[in-house]
């Protein structure tokens, strides 16, 4: 149970952080996409479990 809340916390203190980079240099500058579909396509990706303690 304790290492559950633990986990919570740091989930919880990076959806509070403040990122240091601003979202918009410049917000007059700033560029709205024109064909964007909201979708993602990936192309040849792979993902694998660990084979052993890190």
């Amino acid at each position: 149970f304790t290492q559950t809340v633990d986990a919570s916390k740091r989930i919880f203190d990076l959806l509070d952080h403040q990122s240091k980079i601003p979202s918009s240099f410049n917000e007059s500058c700033s560029i709205e996409p024109t064909n964007f579909d909201r979708s993602i396509h990936f192309d040849d990706g792979s993902f694998s479990y660990p084979t052993g303690p890190e």
